[in-house]
């Protein structure tokens, strides 16, 4: 019984190793790769930004599974996700970097502006709006 417990618990470590290998992300990630163009990151910071894609990436896989059963709290996961994204990274920028950083944030609320405009026009309802909104702002990673 033992020899059975053991064995099991080795697969599931050795799973859970796999899955977290499957996980990983390197500087040849486009996002990291676009990131390190656009504010020429230093090698600390390209680290800290594989590390909050990481952490991006597993947070978005944890509620893909609300995605059908809860849409509602699904986009409300992401967008807290790419906020605490988009925190992370201006913590690790340097004050050089910020100011690109926040022309980008700039840009991206004047095209949010623009499509809510555009989409209440439409005759579409507010949730459906988030929901293009969360979509646009997915486009910053």
């Amino acid at each position: 019984m033992k020899k059975f417990l053991t064995a099991i618990f080795t697969l599931l470590f050795v799973f859970n190793l796999s899955a977290q290998s499957l996980n990983r992300v390197t500087a040849d990630n486009p996002v990291v790769q676009k990131f390190t163009q656009k504010y020429n990151l230093t090698d600390l910071q390209v680290e800290k930004m594989i590390e909050i894609q990481e952490r991006r990436l597993k947070n978005l896989a944890e509620i893909e599974t609300l995605r059908d059963s809860d849409a509602k709290t699904y986009h409300q996961k992401r967008s807290a996700i790419n906020k605490g994204s988009q925190t992370s990274v201006s913590l690790m920028l340097s004050p050089e970097q910020i100011v690109i950083f926040d022309q980008v944030r700039l840009e991206l609320r004047k095209q949010k502006a623009k499509k809510t405009v555009e989409l209440k026009e439409s005759g579409l309802s507010y949730e459906e709006i988030q929901i293009a909104l969360i979509d646009l702002e997915n486009e910053m990673y």
